[in-house]
C-alpha cells in the first residue's frame, strides 16, 4: 500500500495502522496518571494543546480528536501537536463559536515563515462516507500579519449520526504543498471566481450553472452575506448531488441514511432541494431493486 493509499484509508475511517497502537498506549497512560484528557497548557501558545493521536504521512497531516478534548474547544482555541512539512512547522488549530466550528492552519510560533505562497487544505473528515467530507483548498501567503488560514463549518453539521464524530472521535487532515510542485496547466483550477453568488473553483462552474440553471430558485431563502461560508455550502451541495449520481453498487444503505440526515440539513439553512428528494428517492428505489436481484440470485444459486 502507498503512502497515499494510506492516508486515504485513514481519512475513510477505515484503519489507523499505527496510530491504533498510539491509541492504546496513550489510553493506559491516562489510566494510570491523574492528567487530565489529552490535554497541555502552554504559556507560550494561543490556546490548549491537544496531544491526542495523529499521523504524517509525506506533506499530509492527520489528526484525531476524541470527544472529550473536543468539548474544551468550546471554550477556547485548541491545537495539534507540532508537525513539519516543507521545513516549516505547524498547527492545526481549531475551536466553536456560538454557530459555527472553526478549523485553521497556523505557522508554529518562533517559526520562519515559509519563503513562497503555498497550496494548503484543510478537511473534516466524513468517516462513514468520505464523499460527504467537508474541505477547501486555496493558495495562501503566509505573513506575520497572516500566519493562519482556515475556514468555518456550520455547527449543525455535528448531529447525532452525521458520520462526522464516530466513536467519540473527530477527524481532521491537513495538507500543505508548494505552488511550484504543482504542474502549470492546474494552477488556475485553485483560483476561485464568482458564479451565481458564489465563489467555487474554475472546474465547478459548469456545475454550479447546471443547477442554477434547472433550480433557480435553490437559494431563494438562503441568507448568508458571509463568502467563506456560502463557499463551503456549495461545496456541500456539489459534493452531495455528485454522490447521488455514482454507480449504485457504490452507494450503501449507510450511506442513503446519511443523505436523508444531509436533505434535512440544506432545508434548515435556507436551500430549497425537493429536486434532490426526488433523487434521491429514486436512488433508493433502484438500491432497493439492486438489493433484490442479489437476494434472488442468492436464492436460486442456493437451489442449484
Amino acid at each position: 500500500m502507498s503512502l497515499d493509499d494510506d492516508v486515504a484509508s485513514l481519512e475513510a475511517g477505515v484503519h489507523y495502522d499505527d496510530v491504533s497502537g498510539e491509541a492504546e498506549k496513550a489510553t493506559e497512560k491516562l489510566n494510570e496518571t491523574s492528567e487530565s484528557l489529552d490535554v497541555k497548557n502552554d504559556d507560550d501558545s494561543y490556546g490548549l494543546l491537544i496531544t491526542s493521536m495523529y499521523h504524517q504521512v509525506g506533506n499530509k497531516f492527520l489528526w484525531v480528536i476524541n470527544y472529550p478534548s473536543l468539548m474544551l474547544c468550546i471554550a477556547e482555541q485548541c491545537y495539534s501537536s507540532p508537525f513539519e512539512i516543507r521545513g516549516v512547522k505547524w498547527h492545526v488549530v481549531v475551536y466553536f463559536d456560538p454557530d459555527f466550528f472553526n478549523l485553521d492552519l497556523r505557522v508554529a510560533e518562533s517559526q520562519p515563515l515559509p519563503s513562497e505562497a503555498l497550496k494548503v487544505r484543510l478537511k473534516l473528515v466524513n468517516q462513514i462516507s468520505k464523499k460527504l467530507s467537508i474541505s477547501k483548498d486555496s493558495e495562501h501567503c503566509f505573513t506575520k500579519k497572516s500566519p493562519t488560514w482556515g475556514f468555518h463549518i456550520p455547527s449543525g453539521v455535528f448531529t447525532e449520526d452525521s458520520g462526522f464524530l464516530v466513536d467519540g472521535e473527530l477527524v481532521i487532515v491537513a495538507e500543505v504543498c508548494g505552488v511550484s510542485d504543482v504542474a502549470d496547466e492546474s494552477t488556475p483550477q485553485r483560483k476561485l471566481v464568482e458564479d451565481n453568488g458564489f465563489y467555487v473553483l474554475p472546474s465547478q462552474v459548469q456545475s454550479v450553472r447546471f443547477i442554477f440553471e434547472r433550480q433557480p430558485d435553490v437559494v431563494e431563502a438562503f441568507r448568508s452575506k458571509n463568502q467563506h461560508l456560502r463557499t463551503t455550502y456549495m461545496n456541500f451541495l456539489l459534493g452531495f448531488n455528485e454522490a447521488l449520481y455514482q454507480p449504485i453498487q457504490e452507494i450503501s444503505n449507510e450511506d442513503l441514511v446519511e443523505a436523508d440526515k444531509a436533505i434535512s440539513y440544506f432545508k434548515d439553512v435556507g436551500f430549497k432541494v425537493d429536486w434532490l428528494e426526488k433523487k434521491l428517492e429514486q436512488v433508493k428505489e433502484n438500491k432497493e431493486k439492486e438489493l433484490s436481484c442479489e437476494a434472488s440470485s442468492a436464492r436460486s444459486g442456493g437451489t442449484a
